[in-house]
């Protein structure tokens, strides 16, 4: 398995599994429609946009699992527990492909920031959770951190 998806990183195949429809599975048709030929001697890379716009889906898949965990009581509701399972898996497939285009520790200090973020808020409006001026300010550091990340020179 590992082969074959390594196999399809690269350009020519990717063009040929477009053009017969052979993308079978999610990550290649990911990875097919997302990448073009680019800086790495013909290696498929992703686009920059295709790969923010996956690193916003594995964010919002992480916030659904995580706000699920607070439904699965404890692993005891099948429901929620599937939806933290899958959320999490997704996040997680979604970062590795967005980790060949971006650096780690961006991809990394967004995603974690972003879904703490996230989740600190959802959780005030869904859960009715406290927020006090103490737990705004934090956000405002954790948001202020990954900015100062992203602005900081390669």
């Amino acid at each position: 398995m590992v082969k074959r998806y390594v196999a399809l990183a690269d350009t020519d195949v990717l063009q040929r599994h477009r053009m017969a429809g052979r993308a079978r599975t999610w990550p290649q048709r990911i990875a097919c429609a997302a990448t073009r030929r680019g800086e790495l001697g013909g290696r498929a890379i992703l686009s920059g946009v295709m790969a923010w716009l996956m690193l916003a889906g594995a964010i919002a898949s992480e916030i659904t699992a995580t706000l699920a965990l607070k439904g699965s009581d404890g692993f005891r509701r099948p429901l929620p527990d599937l939806v933290v399972v899958a959320g999490y898996g997704v996040s997680f497939a979604l970062l590795a492909l967005v980790l060949r285009a971006l650096p780690v520790g961006v991809v990394y200090a967004v995603w974690s920031a972003v879904g703490t973020v996230g989740v600190a808020l959802l959780g005030v409006l869904l859960f009715g959770e406290s927020m006090s001026l103490l737990k705004a300010g934090a956000i405002g550091i954790i948001v202020g951190g990954v900015l100062l990340l992203e602005l900081a020179p390669t």
